[in-house]
């Protein structure tokens, strides 16, 4: 008989409210509804069921980020709930000697060949993506709450929702990308769900005849603008502040930096690495 989770679910919305984004909320109810599916539970939880189901997770070979993002989603969930969580970090996988392979980064051969593909063939939203993708490295979250309304009426700034507790910041719109910006608008082509956005970038790859690489995403396009800038020796206080990341308490000049959001803009642009695919 299949678990009924629509109480464990309530408590995850209630006790969240807010004061978190609706795709945290879905995030955790989704870990919840899958936990509560092996535990065949939704309450009561022990030691043991926990610690089958990260045993379940690491047989079915999920990396050790997945399994650790499950803990911690597990022990949110636990405290919605209000019973005590009954494992610890100590309890979780270690692998000495092993490395995490690094992160997927998109090549500006590749990256360029994308921009080529959409601005000879591609949709309206899929070149509006693209664009607002190479030029500010959104992730793709942020990609998704993209609507007409984040852009000024004459598209000389766009403002992002920053996700990763950034603060909402405003862009300066560069000339060169403007026309995709109005087209998609025009034509109502913005607005997707997350895994919408995932699958607007597969089959973007597919039909501009890229080989993707394991986990090559939206994301690879930002490690690959963050990178390609500091080969640039671009500031790092600049990059910094133009990618949308909030200075570390342990970083003192960070904190204490004050930078004008246009002129971070205009100095980036300046250097941009993918900007000149788009003239």
């Amino acid at each position: 008989m299949p678990i009924d989770t629509g109480e464990i679910e309530e408590a995850i919305r209630l006790d969240l409210g807010r004061r978190r984004s609706p795709r945290t909320v879905r995030d955790y109810t989704s870990a919840a509804k899958r936990f509560c599916k092996f535990a065949h539970k939704t309450h009561d939880f022990t030691r043991r069921d926990c610690l089958r189901y990260l045993d379940h997770l690491i047989e079915k070979g999920q990396s050790e980020r997945s399994i650790m993002w499950t803990f911690a989603a597990m022990k949110r969930i636990m405290r919605c709930i209000e019973e005590p969580f009954p494992i610890s970090i100590d309890d979780m996988p270690k692998h000495p000697g092993v490395r995490k392979a690094p992160a997927a980064m998109l090549p500006a051969d590749k990256i360029a060949m994308l921009i080529k593909f959409v601005r000879d063939e591609g949709t309206p939203a899929q070149t509006f993506y693209i664009a607002m993708s190479t030029i500010y490295g959104l992730r793709r979250g942020e990609l998704a709450l993209l609507t007409p309304a984040s852009f000024s009426p004459t598209l000389s700034t766009v403002t992002i929702n920053t996700l990763k507790g950034g603060d909402v910041r405003t862009h300066t719109v560069p000339d060169e990308i403007k026309n995709a910006i109005r087209l998609a608008i025009t034509c109502e082509s913005i607005g997707y769900a997350d895994c919408t956005m995932s699958l607007i970038f597969e089959k973007l790859c597919e039909k501009a005849g890229l080989i993707r690489i394991h986990r090559e995403g939206w994301h690879s396009i930002r490690r690959a603008l963050n990178t390609y800038l500091i080969k640039n020796q671009v500031s790092y206080y600049l990059v910094q502040s133009f990618l949308r990341w909030k200075s570390s308490s342990r970083d003192m000049p960070g904190m204490y930096l004050r930078l004008e959001p246009h002129e971070v803009d205009a100095e980036i642009f300046r250097q941009h690495p993918f900007l000149a695919f788009w003239r």
